[in-house]
């Protein structure tokens, strides 16, 4: 049976960072503030978001929560955001992802203001990442999956790491963070041959396909470490991941559950992007 790399530690850890900091900055007279816009009534994003107020209430950060009609038109849209841009008290705006088909998504990326940027949207925000700029943000969920891999001594140095997936929320950051980590990286997609075949000859699997059940035993080995960031739902209607777990879990040496892996370390990855912020704003 594999080792479960279970989130909560991770998260916790974190977390209790960020609340100590947060305490310090409310006592300079600056309460640290997290905007989140929701277009719509998608469940997986009302459970982020509902798994992202608890984390800042945790941390002691607090929440301005916008819910937005579906229908809602480009401009509609960015009315709103230039007012969450505009307002001194936020620090931070959550945009949930993808939009609705009918919203120009490229136009309303590039309206978030940098300085609040907590989730790396902005082309401008994940070009800083890339570049390891000190004052640039982590993406909540890429970052999340760095933080389970450093906090459970995965070395990926020399590593041979494949990412299922090549979304520009997950895939793309996330292999560029892998590369500064000086590990070898395979982006597989839906375009790819012989998936399972790379997949087992890898070190590590990270697996944002968006595909419940899709990495199975034929995908790996007796040392592969499988690090699942795919949020589905399942027939019984139940929250699952990319990898069918019963079955990779009795051949890799290492995976993350869904839910309980790498969900809850990405909410406290933004509510420390979100500390980070308040402290760069308030210079």
């Amino acid at each position: 049976m594999s080792e479960i790399l279970k989130g909560k530690p991770v998260a916790d850890s974190i977390s209790s960072d960020v609340k100590i900091e947060a305490e310090q900055l409310t006592l300079k007279g600056i309460a640290p503030k997290l905007a989140t816009i929701r277009v719509g009534e998608k469940p997986e994003d009302i459970s982020y978001e509902q798994s992202a107020i608890k984390r800042m209430d945790i941390c002691g950060i607090k929440t301005d929560v916008c819910v937005l009609d579906k229908n809602i038109t480009t401009q509609e849209l960015l009315n709103v955001l230039h007012q969450k841009n505009n307002d001194n008290s936020i620090h931070g705006i959550l945009m949930f992802q993808p939009l609705p088909s009918h919203i120009d998504s490229s136009v309303i990326k590039n309206a978030i203001n940098q300085q609040k940027d907590v989730d790396c949207i902005n082309p401008l925000s994940s070009a800083k990442m890339y570049l390891e700029d000190k004052k640039a943000f982590v993406p909540a969920t890429p970052g999340a999956v760095m933080e389970i891999l450093n906090y459970y001594q995965i070395p990926l140095e020399g590593k041979n790491v494949v990412v299922l997936g090549r979304s520009m929320v997950v895939g793309k950051p996330l292999s560029m963070m892998l590369l500064n980590k000086n590990a070898t990286v395979t982006i597989c997609h839906s375009r790819t041959k012989n998936i399972a075949r790379i997949c087992k000859r890898a070190d590590i699997i990270i697996s944002c396909i968006g595909k419940a059940g899709f990495v199975t035993n034929d995908f790996v080995n007796e040392n592969s470490v499988v690090i699942d960031v795919g949020i589905n739902m399942n027939n019984e209607n139940k929250i699952c991941g990319d990898v069918d777990f019963n079955e990779v879990a009795n051949i890799a040496r290492a995976i993350t559950p869904v839910p309980g892996g790498v969900g809850g370390v990405t909410t406290s990855v933004l509510a420390r992007n979100i500390i980070k912020a308040a402290k760069l704003i308030s210079n």
